[in-house]
C-alpha cells in the first residue's frame, strides 16, 4: 500500500510527515494531529524495521482519526483505540486485495 504525501477531507489538506523518533518519544508509530492538519509516522530507519503492513494499517488508523473528527464523531468514537485498530485492519486488508477487472 502506497501512503500519499497528503490527502484532502472535509475541504482541509492533511500532509503526511514523518518523524524518526516517535516511537522513542510518544511509544507510538504514528499520531493524527487534528489541530495541526497532520498525520506524523515512524518511518524505517537504523533502529527500526515495521513492515509494509504495519506502516499501512498505521496510516489507516491515523486516517481514521480524521475521518471520525470531520464527521463529528470524535468525541464518542476517537478514544476507541480497539475499534479504530480492528477498522484499519479492515480496511488495509480490503484494499491491499482488492481485484480489478481488465477494461
Amino acid at each position: 500500500m502506497r501512503i500519499p504525501k497528503s490527502f484532502k477531507i472535509g475541504g482541509r489538506k492533511i500532509v503526511i510527515e514523518y518523524d524518526d523518533k516517535l516511537d522513542v518519544n510518544t511509544g507510538h508509530i504514528g499520531r493524527a494531529l487534528l489541530n495541526q492538519d497532520k498525520i506524523i509516522l515512524q518511518p524505517n530507519g537504523e533502529n527500526t524495521a515495521y513492515s509494509i503492513s504495519v506502516l499501512g494499517e498505521t496510516f489507516l488508523h491515523e486516517l481514521i482519526h480524521w475521518l471520525l473528527c470531520m464527521s463529528g464523531e470524535n468525541e464518542t468514537l476517537g478514544g476507541n483505540e480497539k475499534f479504530i485498530n480492528i477498522m484499519a485492519s479492515f480496511l488495509y486488508q480490503a484494499l491491499t486485495t482488492m481485484e480489478y477487472d481488465n477494461d
